[in-house]
């Protein structure tokens, strides 16, 4: 099949271009390698020993045994082909000097093939081939997942890997781990990677997580696990025990003040010296003391559910390549505001959203986002198809299908069953926290600051659900309110935060 692609190439550009003539030769390497999301330079350069006049510049890809135009500049006007509009770039300045690489922005694995320059002039014609291949790698992002039999459940993800990457753990003295690994290709042809081992023993002080493919050079993660990591010395399996003690034995104490409660009303009825004035009294203490209990009983379970969601806290970046123009990213890639130009805001034709660079097929995922005094945002998730039709589409609002988020818009928040469990608590909002369960189909929202749950929607199983913010608008010449992404897994955090915005209310 590549012979024949490469004759059909051939035999194309010589029906197309006159002769060539020996004083003029086109010259490139066999070979380039391009990296994804980056630009490439496609190299070329005509020697000649004549100058160069009224000269046409072909760059030609061939793909699935047919030849495509990828671009063309004659007489100073350049035409790109369909499929590399605004990606492609002639070195004009080099014209003069017979440089005519060919810049190709943004490379994508679809990229990768055979290109051909091409160089015309009236009198001759030249041209040379230039295989381009592409490598992708990511950063390695390391989790621990928690407990998990007598050891320890890790995980090591990536997103953007091209062509295929392996995983590999290595522990001291490079001894191998045998994981639990997954990879998934998506509309991009891009790799994600999901992998997962369980450590047992003390006696692993180091574990590494290398993904790598025969392109591109490896990417590696490591963390140093001590004592204090597995289950029975755990800083969170502590304070869970103490927490579940606590629970059992405020139930108990309930249970027992119930009993006693019944056994008081039932006394009450044979003694008929006993005013009716006491009997309601001594009724009231008891009901008193077991709603104050029971409301204690369901604090400790509110707090043990966060605490659970929390444990499964996840690092969330933000896709540069995945938000609206108008948006502006930290360097860490953490935080987002909208920033108008100075002609004014244009957000009509585009959402103003920023899409997360990990995306979830499987598993348990917490993210929190600071919101603080923003009057005006939404977060969520949403699908794969919905995040790669974004760029084309123009939307003023989300779809209804696809999309699962909370909203505050001019004071009130969305879905109205979120709205009317915020207008029963006076709590501040600081932080929401995301905790999305993909083996139960769920998606929650938490109060951070006070361990409550907002909202919790029922979703349907997808290839991959991204994370998603949409900062508050600003107007121009002013920034919006920031949306930011928080990666304190301090198990005081939620509480330092409420204090914090206890603080800021006061001042």
């Amino acid at each position: 099949m590549a012979q024949k692609n490469w004759l059909l190439f051939t035999v194309a550009l010589l029906a197309a271009t006159p002769v060539s003539s020996e004083n003029f030769e086109v010259i490139s390497p066999r070979n380039v390698l391009g990296v994804v999301g980056l630009d490439t330079v496609l190299p070329c350069n005509v020697s000649s020993t004549k100058p160069l006049y009224d000269i046409e510049v072909q760059w030609k890809k061939i793909t699935d045994g047919r030849i495509e135009d990828v671009y063309i500049w004659r007489d100073t006007v350049n035409k790109p082909g369909q499929k590399y509009v605004g990606r492609t770039e002639l070195l004009k300045d080099g014209l003069a000097t017979g440089n005519v690489s060919l810049t190709l922005k943004n490379v994508l694995p679809a990229d990768e093939g055979m290109y051909s320059c091409i160089v015309n002039s009236k009198d001759w014609s030249a041209d040379t081939t230039t295989m381009l291949s592409i490598a992708g790698t990511s950063e390695v992002f390391f989790e621990i997942l928690g407990p998990r039999g007598q050891g320890i459940e890790l995980a090591c993800r990536s997103h953007g890997w091209f062509p295929k990457p392996t995983v590999e753990w290595v522990v001291q003295n490079n001894q191998m781990l045998s994981p639990d690994t997954e990879i998934h290709q998506d509309s991009k042809e891009l790799f994600s990677v999901l992998s997962r081992v369980t450590i047992t023993g003390q006696e692993v002080e180091e574990v590494t997580c290398q993904i790598q493919n025969n392109m591109a050079q490896a990417e590696k993660t490591t963390v140093r696990l001590s004592s204090a990591a597995f289950p029975h010395t755990s800083a969170w399996i502590h304070a869970f025990w103490i927490l579940l003690t606590l629970t059992l034995l405020i139930s108990a104490v309930s249970a027992l003040l119930l009993f006693r409660a019944k056994q008081r009303t039932s006394k009450k009825k044979k003694v008929a010296e006993e005013t009716f004035e006491n009997q309601e009294s001594e009724k009231m203490t008891s009901n008193a003391d077991y709603d104050l209990l029971q409301a204690r009983y369901d604090t400790i379970n509110r707090e043990l559910e966060f605490r659970r969601a929390r444990s499964y806290m996840v690092p969330i970046t933000l896709d540069v390549a995945w938000k609206h123009p108008e948006l502006t990213l930290s360097p860490d890639k953490r935080t987002v505001h909208h920033e108008p130009s100075d002609q004014g805001s244009i957000i009509k034709c585009q959402l103003p959203i920023v899409v997360g660079r990990e995306g979830f097929a499987l598993g348990r995922h917490y993210w929190e986002v600071q919101v603080w005094d923003g009057l005006d945002w939404e977060v969520g998730v949403l699908t794969e198809t919905v995040r790669d039709t974004l760029k084309g589409e123009s939307w003023e609002e989300l779809p209804k299908h696809g999309v699962w988020s909370l909203r505050r818009e001019k004071g009130k928040f969305w879905p109205e069953e979120a709205n009317n469990v915020m207008q029963q608590n006076t709590a501040p909002l600081a932080a929401v926290g995301l905790d999305l369960d993909l083996e139960q189909n769920t998606l929650s929202f938490y109060n951070a600051g006070v361990s409550g749950c907002i909202l919790k929607v029922s979703i349907k199983p997808s290839m991959k659900l991204y994370p998603f913010l949409k900062p508050g608008l600003g107007k121009v010449g002013e920034k919006g309110k920031p949306l930011s992404i928080n990666h304190n897994t301090g198990w005081d955090y939620p509480q330092e935060m409420q204090h914090d915005m206890v603080r800021r209310n006061l001042t």
